[in-house]
C-alpha cells in the first residue's frame, strides 16, 4: 500500500494494466505521455483492490509520438471506471520537463504522506 506505480510511453501502457489488475492495493499510479492499450482487458480483469486508486496523468502538448489524443482517450476510460484522475500537460513533446517532474513529486509526497 506504500508502492506507486509510474511508467513513461509504452511503460505507461504497461502501468495502467498492471496497477488496475494487481490484487493487491497500491498507493497510486501515475501514467506519463501514455496511453491505455488494453482497456477491455483491464476492465475484465479489474481487482477491487485497486479500485479507488489514486491516479496522476500528465502528457505533452506536442507528443509526436503518443499523440495527446491517446492520453485523453486513457483519461476518459479511467474516468468510466469511476476513477477521478488528476490531468495535466506541458508544453512538450515526448519528453518529460522539470515543471511536470516538480509537480510529480509534489504529488508522491501528498500521497504517500497521507499513508503515515
Amino acid at each position: 500500500d506504500k508502492i506507486i506505480l509510474i511508467g513513461f510511453s509504452q511503460g505507461g501502457a504497461v502501468t495502467y494494466q498492471t496497477a488496475l489488475t494487481y490484487p493487491e492495493p497500491l498507493a497510486g499510479m501515475v501514467a506519463l505521455s501514455t496511453y491505455m492499450a488494453t482497456a477491455e482487458e483491464i476492465e475484465v480483469q479489474r481487482t477491487e483492490a485497486n479500485n479507488q486508486i489514486p491516479v496522476w496523468v500528465s502528457h505533452g502538448e506536442y507528443d509526436d509520438v503518443v499523440p495527446k489524443l491517446l492520453g485523453e482517450q486513457a483519461l476518459e476510460n479511467l474516468s468510466q471506471m469511476g476513477l477521478d484522475p488528476q490531468w495535466t500537460t506541458y508544453p512538450m513533446a515526448h519528453e518529460v520537463c522539470l515543471e511536470q517532474m516538480e509537480a510529480l513529486g509534489e504529488w508522491i509526497s501528498q500521497r504517500l504522506g497521507e499513508l503515515n
